[in-house]
């Protein structure tokens, strides 16, 4: 009867069931980051130029990734832009754009069945090999080993 229950829990169902609690716990761990992100008074935030920042790279994101652009923003020569927001968040604006890029992508893979090439177009890559190029390079796997990992959601739909 043990080896039997054991046989039972190593079963295909098993990682299905543990996805879906991994998928609940992401999901109210990121609505709890939203209340206290909502939660932050205006004199607590150091410097209104880094939010005007985050609100240009959440808008701006899928079709600019040059510090360039962004520095252009606020008048600013690449180097004192990225000075700037190395200092505040111990990243640079490089950085910042490709972590944002990533989570995006993960977040199609992992949320829609969207196909490698409509992610990569939706993100405005060249091509899926160049995606899948940028992908690896970042996250250390392709993109369609990610999705094999971690699974589509049962929220795809």
């Amino acid at each position: 009867m043990k080896k039997e229950s054991r046989n039972e829990i190593e079963s295909p169902f098993t990682n299905s069931i543990i996805k879906s609690y991994l998928q609940l716990i992401l999901s109210i761990s990121s609505k709890e980051k939203s209340k206290y992100l909502t939660n932050i008074k205006p004199d607590e935030i150091p410097n209104e130029d880094l939010v005007l920042f985050q609100g240009l790279l959440e808008k701006h994101y899928k079709t600019e990734r040059s510090v360039a652009f962004y520095a252009s923003s606020f008048y600013l020569s690449t180097d004192a832009f990225s000075k700037k927001i190395k200092k505040q968040f111990s990243k640079t604006p490089s950085q910042l754009i490709q972590e944002r890029v990533i989570l995006e992508a993960k977040k199609l893979l992992h949320l829609t069945y969207k196909s490698i090439k409509e992610i990569a177009q939706e993100l405005n890559f060249e091509d899926e090999f160049y995606f899948s190029r940028y992908f690896k390079k970042i996250v250390g796997i392709s993109p369609s080993l990610y999705r094999k990992n971690v699974g589509i959601s049962i929220v795809a739909k």
